[in-house]
């Protein structure tokens, strides 16, 4: 009996452990200064910047298909208004343009969506070492990948 008492212990502090892994994550991909998505969206060349996440298409990973990186600013209430197109050429645009909407820029995020293997060209470590780029223009900055399935954040690794 005392056996048992210590494995359900032991699975229960497992659980627990891992839901609150979890929760850390969504709250750490909550208090970024702005989230970079990776998601597969077939024929699509536009990304949009809604609120502080950035949605990239996985057709943005390599570093010769990053730029020019096409932008559309987009209301959360109103996904489907399409609003004008801005064409930003380098990191330095990118950082620029995000500067101007973010008064603090410090914490980055990138998120890896669960659809991206969808797309068999999508490279993960190219796609974050676009956003690593991005974050290393800011000084002391700091970036943060997280795992995302079902909609959801379920895991994150500090970028060092």
């Amino acid at each position: 009996m005392k056996h048992w008492m210590l494995l359900a212990l032991a699975v229960s502090l497992s659980l627990l452990s891992c839901a609150s892994s979890r929760a850390d994550a969504q709250l750490r991909a909550a208090e970024s200064d702005i989230l970079f998505e990776y998601h597969y969206v077939e024929n699509d060349s536009i990304s949009l910047l809604v609120g502080n996440t950035f949605r990239l298409h996985t057709g943005k990973t390599q570093k010769g298909d990053f730029y020019p990186l096409l932008v559309s600013v987009r209301s959360p209430q109103d996904l489907d208004k399409p609003t004008n197109t801005e064409v930003l050429h380098d990191p330095d645009a990118v950082i620029a343009f995000l500067q101007k909407r973010f008064q603090f820029l410090k914490a980055f995020g990138v998120v890896i969506g669960d659809n991206v293997s969808t797309d068999p060209k999508f490279k993960r470590q190219e796609a974050i070492d676009r956003i690593r780029e991005l974050a290393r223009k800011v000084s002391e900055s700091t970036l943060v990948i997280f795992e995302e399935k079902d909609g959801e954040i379920v895991s994150m690794q500090e970028d060092n």
